[in-house]
């Protein structure tokens, strides 16, 4: 079963948990498409967030469950696939940092 809230953390914890970022999350992740309008439709959910590159966990599980309903699909089906980019993103950052500390004789 999908957790938004371990989803969250993870894109908090890669920098990503801006309107952008989070946009990026959800089209490379396969939730939405990169159609214009499809991006349009989840940034107007974000309309009301005073400060755009600090999105709260609440906001972004608000967020999640208005795409699931447009989608008629279920929130833990779009969290699952959420977690599973998630778990690739964190596997490449993980290989680039370390391949970046061998070339730095860190390793």
């Amino acid at each position: 079963m999908g957790d938004l809230q371990a989803v969250y953390d993870k894109i908090k914890e890669a920098g990503k948990n801006s309107v952008d970022g989070i946009v990026q999350w959800l089209q490379e992740s396969k939730v939405i498409d990169k159609a214009k309008e499809n991006e349009d439709k989840v940034r107007s959910y974000f309309a009301d967030v005073s400060n755009k590159n600090d999105i709260s966990a609440e906001k972004f599980k608000e967020v999640v469950g208005k795409i699931a309903t447009d989608q008629k699909k279920n929130v833990e089906d779009l969290a699952k696939n959420l977690e599973q980019f998630g778990g690739a993103l964190g596997a490449a950052v993980q290989a680039g940092a370390s391949k970046a500390l061998g070339a730095l004789g860190m390793k």
